[in-house]
């Protein structure tokens, strides 16, 4: 859609009363296969009869296919199962992430629930006919306005947990690639990997993505449980994967960055508080800005993830350096560090903002 499209169709939102409650999970409701079909060129009105302020307009036109026109009001309470929203295929394949990112561009919020605390995520892994390209533009567009991944519905579920369970490797994929959970237990107490090990006779290759991802974690510092990690060794077919992750560890352990004498395999094991130390030698900073990430097939993602983390909360602590200095200042550097391990990101930035509100010195020392 050209830009002069897009803004006609914001032109439209900025007028919605219910803007910042709307629950664009909507546009999701009626993605499934089964859904009636309609002309791309048949315009939809939906009014919701048990509430006067909800209703739900898309029109496309013949002659222009791309242009469409939304006039929309939502109620904030209604969720997508009681809006009962029909929309046309036409929009509903080729539209539907512009329509996503506009709602969320003007306020929406991406980690509203229906009825059955399902979010945008959940939805998705419900529906099993989208490319897993489709899955992973929705994803990115959903995490760039702080979507969380990992919220579990009403019965505990997370996304993986429905994914899994719908059997939609489409969708596992991109959600393993953006740091979904593989042990959080629902309400029946099984985790995503317990799910996937149940089905791993009748669908290996949906057991098989969870058990890499899995191995991966459990290299990179993470605590695996050791029920999954006896059922990854009984599974013969890992092996090769096994062989493979031994052989990239052996080149990141040779690979210096910067100057430094540190070396990728000891970032790759790193926590977040320690690679943001790292970061502060400007070598290794610019090594990782420039860094090639599709030289390591395997870790070369989680490099970068990590990247991004360890940027951010070096950042966050340069920000309030200066007032934690103030309150510390009879400490050592090291001390001040430690200290700096136990505050999080958002509180740092407070700390900060804080300090600069008041011109005396703070000091806490005794």
């Amino acid at each position: 859609m050209t830009s002069g499209r897009t803004n006609r169709f914001r032109k439209y939102l900025d007028h919605c009363d219910y803007m910042s409650d709307l629950d664009i999970s909507v546009f999701f409701y009626n993605l499934h296969p089964q859904n009636i079909e309609l002309p791309q060129n048949i315009g939809v009105n939906v009014t919701n009869e048990s509430c006067n302020t909800s209703k739900l307009k898309f029109i496309t036109r013949s002659q222009d296919p791309d242009y469409i026109e939304m006039d929309l009001k939502l109620d904030p309470d209604l969720s997508p199962f009681e809006a009962m929203i029909r929309i046309p295929s036409y929009i509903r394949m080729h539209h539907l992430g512009t329509c996503v990112k506009s709602c969320l561009e003007v306020g929406g919020d991406p980690n509203r629930t229906d009825t059955k605390g399902n979010t945008m995520f959940h939805l998705l892994a419900l529906h099993t006919g989208l490319r897993i390209m489709d899955y992973r533009r929705f994803i990115e567009i959903l995490l760039k306005f702080d979507a969380n991944v990992n919220i579990p519905n009403l019965d505990g579920d997370t996304a993986l947990h429905l994914a899994v369970r719908s059997e939609n490797l489409n969708f596992i994929k991109p959600l393993l690639e953006n740091e979904a959970y593989l042990f959080t237990k629902n309400k029946e107490n099984f985790s995503p990997m317990d799910i996937a090990y149940i089905k791993i006779n009748s669908h290996p290759e949906i057991f098989s993505e969870l058990a890499k991802s899995a191995i991966i974690l459990n290299i990179c510092r993470v605590t695996i449980p050791q029920d999954i990690l006896d059922k990854i060794d009984k599974n013969e077919s890992l092996q090769t994967f096994k062989e493979q992750c031994n052989k990239e560890l052996s080149k990141l352990k040779n690979f210096k960055v910067g100057n430094s004498a540190v070396t990728l395999y000891v970032i790759l094991k790193s926590s977040t508080y320690t690679f943001a130390r790292y970061l502060r030698n400007s070598e290794i900073l610019e090594c990782f800005r420039n860094f090639e990430s599709e030289k390591y097939e395997i870790f070369g993602n989680h490099l970068i993830r990590h990247f991004k983390e360890g940027l951010v909360r070096k950042e966050a602590e340069e920000y309030a350096y200066p007032c934690v200095g103030k309150i510390f200042q009879s400490l050592p550097e090291v001390c001040v560090d430690k200290i700096l391990t136990y505050i999080t990101n958002d509180d740092l930035y407070n700390l900060g903002r804080s300090c600069m509100k008041t011109t005396e010195s703070i000091n806490f020392d005794t």
